[in-house]
């Protein structure tokens, strides 16, 4: 039984982080309006979402909750260059599970998005953990999102 609960306490970090991890392309879904790192397939990681013309910053996770009244810190670090916002906890409309969604603007995303359409990776820090995404294909999926989701003037 011991070795049984501790192969689970083993485990648990890959299962919280092993979709983000897996990430290795970037891609943009103009039917979801979104771009981000592709994990199976799917859009997982680091996702900017528009939203009534707005652009929103997700992290994604894999069986995650978190306190929904808090504030929580988040840190993208592109190539060594930190960029850490506030975000809070919600509950993602395609698993259910919690994303932190950065409470921000258009002019805060800006530097992060040109980091990451240039840079080679990001290191992805939160309260559930760290893991590091390859940028393949980051310019060209956050180009069309520029297109598709232009921050205000």
């Amino acid at each position: 039984m011991k070795a049984r609960i501790a192969a689970v306490l083993a485990a648990w970090p890959l299962m919280v982080i092993a979709s983000p991890a897996a990430a290795q392309d970037w891609a943009f879904r103009a039917g979801e309006g979104a771009a981000g790192s592709l994990a199976d397939g799917e859009l997982a990681g680091v996702v900017l979402r528009c939203r009534e013309g707005a652009q929103e910053l997700h992290l994604t996770h894999n069986a995650a909750a978190f306190d929904h009244e808090r504030t929580h810190t988040i840190v993208l670090s592109v190539d060594g260059t930190a960029f850490p916002f506030e975000a809070r906890a919600q509950p993602s409309e395609r698993t259910g599970d919690d994303d932190f969604v950065a409470m921000t603007d258009a002019a805060a995303l800006a530097p992060l998005l040109a980091a990451l359409a240039k840079g080679t990776a990001v290191e992805v820090s939160a309260p559930s953990g760290r893991y590091t995404l390859g940028l393949s294909g980051s310019s060209a999926a956050l180009s069309a999102f520029a297109q598709a989701c232009p921050a205000p003037a």
